[in-house]
């Protein structure tokens, strides 16, 4: 009837709802069997889960945190590689600009009847 991903999303959509309800449910301290006072034993396992759920909220939210951490350096490494990509280029063109200006300078001296290019006098 539903597609795999159908599923999942789903999944993914009521886990949260059904994690806070039974969250609700531990932490409320009703008693289990109706109108009957909790068990020293009932007692303990609802503290135990209390505790337990407690520590899993802490634990995803120290793995978010160490995960955005380390999406922050990827950011940074990323950030100082396209600057070094930006220097090199930077100085590329200037180069490229320093070689025209002296092709540019040998084309005029040629057109002009200047210096004879290099080899040719020495080839008379």
């Amino acid at each position: 009837m539903f597609s795999v991903t159908m599923r999942k999303q789903l999944v993914r959509s009521a886990s949260p709802l059904l994690a806070a309800a039974l969250t609700a449910c531990v932490s409320s301290g009703a008693p289990i069997s109706g109108n009957q006072a909790l068990s020293p034993e009932e007692m303990r396992l609802q503290t135990l889960e209390t505790k337990v759920a407690d520590l899993t909220r802490r634990m995803n939210g120290l793995e978010a945190s160490r995960t955005s951490g380390g999406v922050a350096d990827d950011v940074r490494s990323l950030r100082g590689t396209v600057e070094e990509l930006q220097h090199n280029t930077q100085q590329s063109d200037q180069q490229m600009q320093a070689q025209m200006q002296a092709l540019q300078q040998r084309v005029q001296q040629l057109e002009t009847g200047g210096v004879p290019p290099p080899g040719s006098a020495a080839a008379d």
